[in-house]
C-alpha cells in the first residue's frame, strides 16, 4: 500500500474516521528534508561558536567571513522551523 499501513489498519482508519496519512513516499522525502535541515542548523551553529570565539579573543578580521552567515541565520532556522512543524502536522 503506497501509505505504508496494513490493510487491516487501513480499514480500521477508515471505520475510525481517522485521517489516513501521507503516502510513504512523501513521508521519507519529509524526513529526508529535515535531516538535512538538521544538518545546516549544526553547522549553523558550529558558525556561530566560532564567531563568538573570535569575537571574545577580539579577532575582529578573522570573524569578518561569519557575517554573512551570521546575516542570514534567522531566515535559515525560520525555513528549519517551519519544516520541521509542518512534518509534525503531518504525523
Amino acid at each position: 500500500m503506497t501509505l505504508g499501513l496494513s490493510y487491516g489498519e487501513y480499514v480500521a482508519r477508515l471505520v475510525d474516521g481517522s485521517r489516513l496519512p501521507q503516502p510513504l513516499a512523501e513521508r521519507q522525502a519529509d524526513r529526508a528534508a529535515l535531516l538535512e535541515s538538521n544538518d545546516r542548523m549544526a553547522t549553523l551553529s558550529t558558525d556561530l561558536v566560532a564567531l563568538i570565539t573570535l569575537l571574545r579573543q577580539s579577532k575582529v578580521e578573522q570573524a569578518r567571513p561569519y557575517r554573512d552567515r551570521l546575516e542570514s541565520a534567522d531566515a535559515e532556522i525560520r525555513r528549519h522551523l517551519d519544516r520541521a512543524s509542518a512534518l509534525i502536522d503531518r504525523l
